[in-house]
């Protein structure tokens, strides 16, 4: 199980630093997620940044509590590569909230 985390979080953090080499800071993904939504296996994705919080609301990430686990993961990875700090996840089948702080 942890080895399968491990990966999706590598995975997330990799895509990360891809597109954080397009939109540069966290407050351009907004634009970049609008272009490409149609392209993204999900039913909604919603990003809020308010202050130095982010938080990513996500649904259809799959028909399991582990898919959701694993899309938490790489949610997590992909804001590291941001820069930003992991605070928290909650996951359901086929929700996922993940939400991290910007460092200043």
């Amino acid at each position: 199980k942890e080895e399968v985390l491990r990966a999706w979080y590598e995975e997330g953090r990799v895509f990360g630093e891809l597109l954080k080499s397009e939109a540069g800071k966290i407050d351009s993904l907004g634009d970049y997620i609008k272009r490409f939504r149609e392209l993204l296996p999900i039913s909604m994705i919603d990003l809020n940044i308010e202050d130095d919080r982010v938080q990513v609301i996500m649904t259809g990430t799959g028909y399991s509590f582990e898919s959701a686990v694993c899309t938490s993961e790489g949610l997590k990875g992909f804001l590291e590569a941001f820069g930003l700090k992991f605070v928290n996840a909650e996951t359901a089948s086929g929700f996922v909230k993940v939400e991290a702080r910007i460092h200043q």
